[in-house]
């Protein structure tokens, strides 16, 4: 049997860690499938979807189940339950990180920080630390409610073995010549109940979307050891890895000043933004947030997989649903600020607002997990020790850091120019934006009805029974206002 073929069907024997998916995870996914089924109709979009084969998407995935398989043998070998403790002195150690980091911060609303203020009495703080390799990693869980710690141990797992593979693929691992974190990290979780979402009910008081709406975390960048906080429980895995790609400096070549980047601002010229200054567009965040979405979706994968090539199977299904609700999200940011793709790229009427990164988390994120295939063989990332099977076998070093030179750096934007432009990128966000205008129209007549109806409950007893029968099967209607109105940027979630 020659090695491509011995490749597909590597069976990883390593104890896998668990994650639970939640309930909403499940449901959303079942929301995307008919609209897969709409996109992939058109054959030219279903290839320009699909992982190919001889790929360098598919050489990448071989390469991260391999390390997979090898981090996890590492991490099954340490007693995850005996490096966790309860700490005791919660008040005088919340009351410090308020003060000394979300105070400081733009990206956290002060809802948040006000909630985490008035709960330090019904609290409790979890921390886990462990050493590896020299390198101390701490998570300190901050918790609200009920949680099953067997879970939570499993999680602490599966974050030990991704923090190791982020060192692996970027390079990170040598103490010796590498800055960021290069002593460890340690990452707070303050498991808040704050969703990401918008207000799609009430135009008259229709807010800019920003940091309320979507942020959920912050790191301090290449520091010598690590700092990250989460402060919402929707996402905390995906954040996680978000954070920690920012920590070990993935993203840091578009840390600097890009403004006067001829293709950067061509690129940005193309859209209809109100305000023209590019100077906190955050476009860093479109690079961190690509890689995030891969690196999530390996992790989901490989909870699932049993082999190599179920790995991959499994990675490319999720893939795609997870592409699908990229793309709605776009549509749901567009029509709340009264755009659709093709206005917003016409440039037309400057009517796009936000005070965060949402066109970065969002659009620009989209626009490079479509082209995954071009954007892998751009030369942006050091990724050519995967191009051979041989490479991959022997754990040839790969770099996933955007390089900082001004070829790569102007590549990135013409590059992006390029697919913004794309018609099938145009074909593809009119396909989803049909459905999304269908499904919101439906939603806004069953919301007018009802409270239409609630309005005169006090005077007809026939609409209350009514109404309360309509609450025992509302669950459906539930479900149409979260698929609607979340702005979450993956569909997996999992339990805690």
């Amino acid at each position: 049997m020659n090695k491509t073929k011995s490749l597909k069907f590597i069976t990883n024997e390593t104890k896998k860690n668990t994650l639970l998916v939640n309930k909403y995870s499940k449901k959303m996914f079942n929301f995307y499938k008919p609209i897969l089924k709409k996109l992939e109709k058109e054959s030219k979009i279903a290839q320009y979807i699909s992982i190919k084969k001889n790929s360098q998407m598919r050489n990448f995935l071989t390469y991260i189940y391999l390390q997979f398989g090898i981090f996890n043998k590492i991490i099954n070998t340490l007693n995850i339950p005996n490096t966790r403790v309860v700490v005791v002195d919660i008040s005088t150690k919340i009351n410090a990180i308020i003060r000394d980091h979300l105070n400081n911060s733009k990206y956290i609303d002060s809802t948040i920080i006000t909630y985490i203020k008035n709960n330090i009495p019904n609290c409790k703080i979890i921390k886990y630390e462990n050493t590896i390799n020299a390198k101390k990693f701490i998570f300190e869980f901050i918790i609200y409610d009920k949680i099953n710690i067997k879970n939570l141990d499993n999680i602490v797992k599966n974050m030990l073995v991704f923090l190791q593979i982020l060192l692996k693929i970027s390079n990170n691992l040598n103490n010796e010549i590498n800055i960021c974190a290069k002593n460890g990290v340690s990452i707070t979780f303050f498991l808040t109940p704050f969703l990401k979402k918008l207000n799609i009910t009430n135009a008259n008081t229709k807010e800019i979307l920003g940091a309320t709406n979507v942020n959920s975390g912050f790191a301090y960048v290449c520091l010598t050891s690590g700092s990250i906080f989460i402060y919402r429980k929707q996402d905390f895995f995906k954040v996680f890895i978000h954070e920690s790609l920012h920590t070990y400096g993935i993203d840091k070549a578009l840390h600097g000043n890009i403004n006067k980047n001829e293709n950067y601002n061509k690129f940005l010229d193309l859209f209809d933004f109100a305000n023209k200054d590019y100077t906190d567009m955050g476009i860093n965040e479109s690079v961190t947030e690509f890689w995030t979405s891969l690196l999530y979706l390996c992790v989901n994968s490989y909870q699932e997989s049993r082999n190599l090539r179920n790995f991959i199977y499994t990675f490319e299904r999720l893939y795609k649903l997870e592409l699908v609700h990229a793309l709605y999200q776009i549509s749901k940011v567009l029509k709340y600020n009264d755009l659709t793709y093709s206005s917003f790229i016409n440039n037309s009427n400057s009517k796009y607002r936000e005070t965060t990164h949402i066109f970065s988390y969002f659009i620009v994120k989209t626009l490079m997990l479509l082209n995954h295939e071009h954007i892998l063989n751009s030369q942006l990332f050091e990724l050519n020790s995967i191009s051979k099977l041989d490479n991959i076998e022997n754990n040839s070093p790969i770099n996933i850091k955007l390089k900082s030179d001004d070829i790569s750096i102007n590549k990135l934007f013409a590059n992006l120019y390029d697919y913004a432009n794309d018609p099938l990128t145009i074909q593809i966000m009119n396909i989803i934006e049909l459905e999304h205008e269908k499904h919101y129209k439906k939603y806004i007549h069953k919301y007018r009805n009802i409270q239409t109806q609630k309005q005169r409950i006090n005077s007809n007893l026939r609409v209350r029974k009514l109404l309360t029968q309509r609450n025992k099967t509302g669950h459906e209607f539930d479900m149409e206002n979260y698929i609607l109105t979340n702005l979450k940027m993956v569909v997996y979630d999992y339990n805690i």
